[in-house]
């Protein structure tokens, strides 16, 4: 049953990111691997913020959380639509096998962490115990704790999804999942400016610094929070080079604002990285347009948990 409703899970967070892609109209201009990476990035946000209105609404339970995910996983029809040509050759050479290698042997370590027993203090006193307190009561409310008693619960919410309809076990196999969609998302992102052998390198260089190695796979946010800023700063890099295209240009200025969003909505430290990549649209096309659709779209994706702490 974990196993299962991780990947019910992976699926789940795909399909919402490839709805997302597809109403931004960004499908087409990506590869098949760069629109799974993006997609599963923005999808691992999109089930942390549906989950907060039943927990609102008190239904903070499996059968909403089911129908969430089921939802969710609708979009997947929209992987039919013709992605861009990868041109890359699908062989790989010596050096690129070595690296494959050291990226296998990380990924095993990980595993073995997803099947132990939670160990680090901040995901056993709060990342997964404070969605617990959730699921006994069925409904989300306010810690009377100081420090993190009202805070920015968007990614926990994730957690609370595999943990009820899969136990712990789930919980653990999902954050490690999550956790390599940061090294997913580099890989593809750096593969359109680098030969494979530098992409491939850089994610095993970035997948075994310490910071990730101790959070990525533990209920610890920040890992899943570089995705997030990562998408973000690309997205809006992209949106500039898109000028000449309106319809795309502002097709990654709406993924820049949900995925700073999404951060925002896990950790109040976000509002500081989304305002900063607003204000790094000053000097491109229509500044002023493109600087409200980012604001509109960064409350949508992360105003909730503020409204419900000040309330």
């Amino acid at each position: 049953m974990p196993i299962a409703v991780t990947a019910w899970m992976i699926l789940a967070a795909t399909g919402a990111g490839f709805t997302i892609l597809r109403v931004t109209g960004l499908l087409g201009v990506l590869t098949h691997a760069e629109r799974l990476a993006v997609a599963f990035v923005l999808g691992i946000g999109m089930i942390g913020w549906l989950t907060f209105f039943p927990g609102l609404a008190g239904h903070f339970n499996g059968s909403w959380f089911a129908a969430i995910l089921a939802l969710c996983s609708g979009g997947l029809v929209f992987a039919r639509i013709p992605a861009r040509v990868d041109d890359h050759p699908p062989s790989l050479n010596g050096i690129e096998w070595v690296l494959l290698a050291g990226l296998c042997a990380v990924a095993l370590m990980d595993l073995s962490e997803a099947l132990s027993p939670a160990a680090d203090a901040d995901t056993m006193a709060y990342h997964f115990e404070t969605p617990r307190l959730f699921l006994e009561r069925g409904a989300i409310f306010t810690i009377p704790r100081a420090i993190d008693g009202a805070t920015q619960l968007l990614l926990q919410m994730t957690y609370a999804v595999a943990m009820d309809l899969g136990g712990e076990t789930a919980a653990k196999l999902w954050v490690m999942v999550s956790g390599w969609g940061l090294g997913v998302l580099f890989y593809v992102l750096a593969r359109r400016h680098l030969e494979r052998a530098w992409a491939l390198g850089g994610v095993l260089l970035l997948m075994t610094t310490p910071a990730v190695v101790y959070s990525a796979g533990t209920g610890q946010v920040e890992v899943r929070l570089a995705a997030f800023a990562l998408l973000s700063a690309y997205a809006v890099a992209m949106s500039a080079h898109e000028d000449a295209d309106p319809p795309h240009g502002f097709g990654w200025v709406i993924v820049a604002a949900l995925a700073a969003g999404f951060f925002a909505g896990a950790k109040s430290t976000g509002l500081i990285f989304a305002f900063a990549v607003c204000i790094s649209m000053l000097g491109r096309t229509v500044p002023f347009k493109r600087m409200c659709v980012f604001s509109i779209c960064v409350a949508l994706a992360g105003v909730q948990w503020y409204a419900f702490n000040w309330s």
